[in-house]
């Protein structure tokens, strides 16, 4: 994803977090085969969501693939645990607790992505922009959209300020062996300029 965003988004500085050091070495390596073309302003840092960022750094666009299979909650707690005792650092693929969490969704695979989506919703607040989130069918698209409603209004309660208004879209949606993929599109728009525009559904 990071190295996607790169690509596409020349001008940007763009920063990949991930909890398995496998992935922020290969996400490393594929940046540096593909230099000329990625825009030469990255970093890939080992860390939960963005836990090792700086609290209410701001960002234009957010882009979300959250541990989204459905397991129990119990599982994720002991990976979360797990996740707490190593201060939130990058997990090697031998700790299978914690290594647990880069797929853990918990229930109906949407507690780590509730999670996820408040942080993301928190970086949009500060900035505006876009968060798109990569979801199943099991994660129910419908029902997040609705509680990232209910967190966006509680993030700009906790700013003290009228929310704007926060629309949303299934940006992308096709189909991966047995699981139906989509991708959410959260916008924040201010309430003066509101347009409503038809969102079309593109799959491939």
């Amino acid at each position: 994803v990071s190295a996607s965003a790169s690509v596409l988004l020349p001008g940007a500085y763009v920063v990949g977090t991930d909890l398995s050091q496998r992935a922020c070495l290969a996400t490393r390596a594929t940046l540096a085969a593909h230099a000329e073309s990625c825009s030469g302003r990255s970093d890939v840092l080992g860390t939960e969501s963005l836990l090792g960022l700086r609290p209410g750094a701001p960002f234009d666009v957010v882009l979300v693939n959250p541990p989204y299979v459905p397991t129990s909650s119990e599982e994720l707690r002991e990976s979360l645990s797990t996740l707490r005792e190593r201060g939130g650092a990058a997990v090697p693929e031998t700790e299978g607790a914690a290594f647990t969490l880069t797929w853990a969704g918990g229930l109906d695979g949407v507690e780590m992505t509730v999670a996820m989506l408040e942080a993301g919703l928190r970086a949009l607040a500060a900035a505006g922009g876009r968060l798109y989130l990569i979801v199943v069918q099991e994660n129910q698209p419908e029902e997040l959209a609705r509680r990232a409603q209910d967190v966006w209004r509680g993030v700009w309660a906790d700013r003290g300020r009228r929310p704007p208004r926060l629309a949303w879209a299934v940006a992308v949606q096709t189909r991966a062996s047995n699981e139906l993929l989509s991708v959410l599109r959260f916008v924040s728009t201010e309430l003066e300029e509101e347009e409503e525009e038809e969102e079309a559904v593109t799959e491939f």
